[in-house]
């Protein structure tokens, strides 16, 4: 029988992975405008800071020299709302996929929208059957009496039946045409009981379903909303187990990803680009100015801050004695990034028993 060093081989990959140029990922925001006004947001509606002709063709430098020699290029279209700059967003995806046929690299294109706007099969056909989006993530708030009350317009009016009837149109589409777009259904939760899901479960039919990844997500607090939440992020198993009897693909967004506890931790070629074109490692950090990496020039050169990339690539969870010792490490990766750098330590509990949670129920180690 041969003994392995199983923590000197998963260090091993991690750094592989966290060094390697062969892929590239981008969260790109064209926008933080959005048609929506949810209770919770996090986001300020900049009206100043969106995307010009001007930005794209900076973007566009940035792109033919950051992409070559890639194996895999990944971009995430967010927001805001990413529809609201389509137009410019399809000059930029057109561009890329000439860099594709150059370069001869793997594209991956994902969206994440509120799904109002895709209203019709002329924007359906664009996103799905000429671009190729692989990935759609579309938000409903636990059930129609809820959602209606929390992710309205700007004014005022109810969007639960249009973004349920576009979710319909979007796999009608791709039933028709044979292609396998997914379409991740995240559901929010603010004092929500298991039961009051079933509704929106009932929406779609079994074919339908095929063609959803569902999961589910706690309405957490910030400086902008602040409420108590009996939705623990550590306890969704009532609502999972809910959708996985009901034939609903299940979905956690952390396990999709290897080495990396979210795509701010997925190494130095993992990005966040703001309307401004300003570079971060997330969204959520926007107010943490220190954790700025750089921003891209009217040369579309990016110029970095090598000291924070330098600090960010020390922050391996195989250089902390404590997550060395943690059981959770392979499915961890030392947590969120955003509070390490912030507050230098690292939000480990509640992180980790959700993922065991959910990961225990996914493999069926479950009484529910």
């Amino acid at each position: 029988m041969v003994d392995y060093d199983e923590m000197n081989i998963l260090e091993k990959n991690y750094n592989i992975y966290h060094n390697s140029n062969d892929y590239f990922e981008i969260t790109l925001i064209p926008t933080y405008r959005c048609n929506f006004k949810c209770i919770y947001c996090f986001e300020t509606d900049d009206k100043t800071s969106v995307w010009n002709k001007e930005k794209v063709q900076n973007l566009k430098k940035y792109s033919k020299e950051t992409f070559k020699n890639r194996k895999i290029i990944k971009i995430s279209l967010f927001g805001g709302e990413p529809m609201l700059e389509w137009e410019l967003l399809k000059e930029y995806l057109d561009y890329v996929h000439l860099l594709k046929e150059k370069y001869c690299f793997m594209l991956e294109l994902a969206i994440t929208t509120n799904g109002y706007l895709i209203d019709n099969e002329k924007y359906i056909k664009e996103l799905f059957a000429d671009y190729k989006i692989g990935a759609i993530q579309i938000t409903i708030d636990c059930s129609k009496k809820y959602h209606n009350t929390r992710r309205i317009l700007k004014n005022n009016g109810k969007t639960y039946d249009k973004i349920i009837q576009n979710i319909k149109k979007i796999i009608s589409y791709l039933i028709i045409h044979n292609i396998e777009t997914q379409v991740h259904l995240r559901v929010n939760l603010l004092n929500n009981m298991p039961d009051e899901i079933i509704p929106l479960l009932n929406e779609f039919n079994k074919e339908e379903k095929k063609y959803i990844k569902i999961f589910f997500r706690s309405i957490w607090n910030t400086k902008t909303f602040n409420t108590k939440n009996s939705n623990a992020q550590n306890n969704l198993q009532g609502f999972y187990a809910l959708a996985k009897k009901q034939n609903y693909n299940l979905f956690l967004p952390e396990n999709e990803r290897t080495y990396a506890y979210c795509e701010a931790g997925s190494g130095k070629n993992s990005v966040h680009i703001n309307p401004d074109l300003t570079i971060w490692k997330c969204t959520n950090d926007l107010e943490t100015k220190n954790s700025k990496l750089g921003f891209i020039n009217n040369n579309g050169k990016a110029i970095l801050n090598s000291n924070l990339i330098n600090e960010i690539e020390n922050m391996s969870p195989f250089k902390d004695a404590k997550c060395i010792k943690c059981k959770f490490l392979p499915i961890c990766w030392g947590g969120c990034l955003l509070s390490f750098i912030a507050e230098g330590k690292r939000k480990c509990a509640e992180i980790s028993k959700h993922k065991e949670n959910i990961v225990n129920y996914l493999m069926g180690d479950s009484n529910e």
